[in-house]
C-alpha cells in the first residue's frame, strides 16, 4: 500500500470537516431534545437478522408449543405513572439523590468543561467506519463520579497519535516495512472502542477522544482564526473501564432495546401490583434476554394496548429523559418518555417476540426451586404421548393413571427456565434428539412437554394467542432418566392407541368448541389467510369415514431440519398447488393441519400421517372453506 492510501485513511479515521459541521450545529444546541436524540439515534448501526439461527431454532419450539402467532418506584412527573395508577403500594423515593449544586466542571489542561449535560459516545472506529452506539447525557451524579477519576489521571501531555504518524512521500513501495509498522501503530491506536465527547466555548471546538487502550487525543478547532491543535495524553486502562462503567454501565448489565440504551442495575420495576428495585443478578439476565431479541418500531398510530392486562413496568431515568417501558404479553412493548428539558412527552410502540415478556416475568419473580406446577390428577381425557427408542405410542389416561403419573411429576425438582437460555441458546438440545425420548401431555386445556434433558413446557391458559406456555427444568430426585424409566413402567401395562383412534382423538381436542378458526397456507397464499369461523360439526364431517397409516418416522440431526419437514408439505417443488389448512393455529395443542395430499403432522412427536383418500379431504376443505368465505 501506498503512503497516500495510509494517509487517505487516517485522514478518514479523523475528524471530517463535514463531521465537524455537524457537531458543531448539534453542540450550538443549548438542551439536548428529542430531535437531536433521533439524530444521533439514526447513525446507530442496526443489526436487522440479530440472532437468525437462533430464531430458527425457536421457532420450532414455539411450534411445539403453539406460540405461533423490596423498595417502591420513582414517581414520573408528566402524566407517566403513579403509584396509585398502576395499584402498587407508595413507597416514592425522592426524584434524585443529586446535589443540585454540585461542582460539575472539571479544569482539563487544555479546558475547563462542564461534565454535566455532556453527551458521550460509546464508538466502535475500523479505518473510518464508526459504529456509534445510542449517546448516554451526564447527568449531575455522573459528572461528580466522572472527575472523581479524570483528577487521578496523570495529564503530562504527550505527542499526538494522529500528528505522530508521519508516512513520507517518497516512500511509495507496496513492500515497504516503515509502511507496515506504521499501519501497525495505527491499528493500535485508532481502531477499535473510545468513548468520544465534544465541548464549546467562546466558539472553540474541543473534541475528546478516550481509547481503551489509554491513549486520550483532543482535537481542538477555533472558529475565530482557523487554528487547529492537536494534544495527546494517557490514562490506564483500569481508569479507561472506571469511566465507561459510570457513563455507560457494567457490559453485562447493559441493554439496548426499545430506543433505550440502559444499564438495568437499580432499575425500578412494577409487576402485579408490587414494585421493587432490580438487582444486579437480574440485570445480567434482563440484559441478556433484551439483547437477544431485536425489537420492531410498530407505526406512531399504534397506540391501543391489550385489553384487561396489567403490564410489566420498568422506570428508567437519566437527567436527559425519564421513562416507562411496559411490557405485555402479546410481545408489544410502550416507551412512554417524557424529556426533561421540555416536559414533552412521547411514546413509541415496538413489537419483540413474546418469550421476552415470560423471561422478564421469571427473572423479576426469582430462579429458585417451585412446587410442581402442573396439576392433572382430575383431568379426564389426557392423552400421553411417549416417544422411547425412536418410537411413538400415545395412550389415554384414567383416573388412577392421571394420579400415578402426577405423583412422579411432584417427585421432581422444578426451576423457572429462560426462553433465552434454554431456547436461543439451544442448550435444549445438546444432549438428545428434540423428540426422542421425550413425554407429552395434553388435553383440551392444557399441555405439558419434557425432554430427556430437563426441559419442560407447560401451559393451562386454554392456548390464547396472546399467553405464553411457561417453560421450566426440571431433574427427578434420582435423575431425569428415572422419570423416563418410570413412565416406561407404567406404560408397559397400558395398550397404545391404534392411529385411527389418535387422529380421532387429536380432531376431539382440536374441536372442543361450537366453532373454530380456520387458516389457510399455500402456493395462492403467501401468508396464512385466517379467521374464517366454522361451526366445528361442519369440520368434522370432513374427516368422517377417513382411514390414517403412519408414515415412515425420519430422524434429524438438526432442528432447523424438523422445522423446514413440518413446512415441506405444502411445498410446490412439483408445481403443484399446495395447500394447507390450519385449525385453531394459536394453539398446537389444540390444532389439526392437514395438506390436500392428506398428510397430517403432528408437531408434538414429529410424526407424520397420512390420509387414505386425501382427493377426499382436499375436496371437502374446499368446499367448506369456500360456503364460509368472509
Amino acid at each position: 500500500m501506498s503512503s497516500k492510501d495510509y494517509k487517505n485513511a487516517l485522514n478518514d479515521i479523523r475528524l471530517s470537516s463535514d463531521f465537524c459541521a455537524k457537531m458543531e450545529k448539534q453542540l450550538l444546541k443549548s438542551n439536548f431534545d428529542d430531535d437531536g436524540y433521533e439524530e444521533v439515534e439514526n447513525h446507530v448501526e442496526v443489526i436487522e437478522n440479530k440472532g437468525f439461527k437462533k430464531y430458527l431454532a425457536a421457532a420450532t419450539v414455539i411450534a411445539v408449543i403453539g406460540a405461533v402467532g423490596g423498595g417502591g418506584y420513582m414517581n414520573l412527573r408528566g402524566g407517566l405513572g403513579s403509584d396509585a395508577q398502576y395499584g402498587v403500594e407508595s413507597e416514592v423515593e425522592e426524584v434524585s439523590s443529586e446535589t443540585k449544586n454540585s461542582d460539575s466542571v472539571f479544569d482539563f489542561p487544555f479546558a475547563s468543561i462542564e461534565l454535566k449535560g455532556a453527551t458521550f459516545i460509546l464508538q466502535e472506529t475500523n479505518y473510518g467506519s464508526i459504529h456509534s452506539k445510542v449517546p448516554v447525557v451526564a447527568s449531575y451524579d455522573m459528572a461528580a463520579q466522572l472527575i472523581e477519576v479524570f483528577s487521578q489521571v496523570n495529564w503530562n501531555e504527550s505527542k499526538s497519535v494522529t500528528y505522530a504518524i508521519n508516512i513520507p512521500d517518497d516512500k511509495d513501495d507496496d513492500n515497504n516495512s516503515e509502511a507496515d509498522e506504521l499501519l501497525t501503530a495505527i491499528n493500535a491506536s485508532l481502531n477499535g472502542e473510545n468513548i468520544t465527547f465534544n465541548y464549546v466555548y467562546n466558539e472553540d471546538y474541543y473534541y475528546v477522544h478516550m481509547y481503551e487502550s489509554g491513549m486520550i487525543n483532543v482535537y481542538i478547532r477555533s472558529t475565530n482564526n482557523g487554528l487547529e491543535k492537536e494534544l495527546g495524553y494517557n490514562m490506564t486502562s483500569e481508569q479507561y473501564k472506571e469511566i465507561r462503567t459510570i457513563i455507560f454501565g457494567k457490559e453485562e448489565n447493559k441493554a439496548f432495546f426499545a430506543g433505550i440504551n440502559a444499564d438495568l442495575s437499580g432499575v425500578r420495576y412494577a409487576i402485579n401490583g408490587q414494585s421493587g428495585t432490580v438487582t444486579d443478578e437480574q440485570a445480567k439476565y434482563l440484559a441478556k434476554c433484551l439483547n437477544e431479541m431485536s425489537d420492531t418500531l410498530l407505526s406512531e398510530g399504534h397506540k391501543e394496548r391489550p385489553a384487561n392486562e396489567e403490564p410489566i413496568s420498568l422506570f428508567i431515568k437519566d437527567d436527559a429523559y425519564d421513562c416507562r417501558v411496559d411490557f405485555y404479553s402479546t410481545g408489544e412493548a410502550f416507551n412512554k418518555k417524557m424529556i426533561n428539558s421540555t416536559n414533552e412527552i412521547t411514546e413509541r410502540a415496538y413489537m419483540f417476540n413474546p418469550i421476552i415478556y415470560s423471561d422478564i416475568k421469571n427473572i423479576l419473580a426469582g430462579l429458585d426451586d417451585i412446587p410442581c406446577p402442573v396439576d392433572i390428577a382430575d383431568m379426564d381425557g389426557t392423552l400421553l404421548k411417549c416417544t422411547f427408542d425412536n418410537k411413538c405410542n400415545v395412550y389415554t389416561l384414567d383416573k388412577e393413571q392421571l394420579k400415578q403419573l402426577q405423583s412422579l411429576l411432584e417427585n421432581c425438582n422444578w426451576k423457572p427456565e429462560l426462553y433465552t437460555t434454554a431456547i436461543m441458546g439451544s442448550s435444549a438440545f445438546a444432549e438428545t434428539s428434540f423428540y426422542n425420548n421425550s413425554i407429552v401431555l395434553k388435553n383440551k386445556e392444557q399441555f405439558l412437554f419434557i425432554y430427556s434433558g430437563g426441559l419442560a413446557i407447560y401451559s393451562d391458559k386454554n392456548g390464547t394467542a396472546s399467553s405464553m406456555p411457561d417453560i421450566y427444568r426440571i431433574d427427578h430426585i434420582d435423575g431425569i432418566d428415572q422419570l423416563i424409566s418410570e413412565i416406561k413402567a407404567m406404560n408397559s401395562k397400558m395398550t397404545p392407541l391404534s392411529t385411527n383412534e389418535l387422529i380421532n382423538r387429536e380432531l376431539d381436542i382440536c374441536l372442543s368448541g361450537d366453532i373454530a378458526e380456520v387458516n389457510i397456507r399455500g402456493t395462492n397464499y403467501p401468508y396464512t389467510e385466517s379467521g374464517r369461523k366454522i361451526p366445528t360439526a361442519r369440520l368434522r364431517e370432513v374427516f368422517e369415514g377417513l382411514e390414517w397409516e403412519e408414515m415412515e418416522f425420519k430422524e434429524y440431526d438438526d432442528e432447523s431440519d424438523i422445522y423446514d419437514e413440518i413446512y415441506s408439505q405444502y411445498d410446490d417443488e412439483d408445481g403443484t398447488e399446495l395447500k394447507l389448512y390450519m385449525i385453531n393455529q394459536n394453539s398446537v395443542y389444540k390444532m389439526f393441519g392437514i395438506n390436500n395430499l392428506g398428510t397430517y403432522t403432528n408437531q408434538e412427536t414429529g410424526r407424520g400421517y397420512r390420509c387414505s383418500e386425501p382427493e377426499k379431504v382436499a375436496e371437502r376443505l374446499d368446499k367448506l372453506y369456500e360456503e364460509y368465505k368472509k
